[in-house]
């Protein structure tokens, strides 16, 4: 009978254990992150007529901008109209 009541004992021992692990566990807070501060962005000022006078065949007065690309586009388009690439 006595190692029977001893093992029975060692089961209680260990059932109480199990019952403190479960008290001591407590539900750990979530840290809030701070919001970062959003950089405000430096607006270019936009060059007037005076700054592209050097470069007055690029610059569109519609869109206050200088047009490069549009300029030697417009030229291409004009050397393909006067020498055709189906001429045979």
């Amino acid at each position: 009978m006595a190692a029977f009541s001893g093992r029975r004992s060692g089961e209680k021992k260990k059932r109480e254990k199990e019952k403190k692990k479960k008290k001591k566990k407590k539900k750990k807070k979530k840290k809030k992150k701070k919001k970062k501060k959003k950089k405000k962005k430096k607006k270019k000022k936009k060059k007037t007529w005076e700054g592209y006078k050097k470069t007055a065949r690029h610059y569109d007065a519609a869109t206050c901008r200088v047009q490069t690309r549009g300029a030697f586009r417009d030229a291409a388009f004009f050397v393909f109209l006067l020498f055709p690439l189906n001429h045979t």
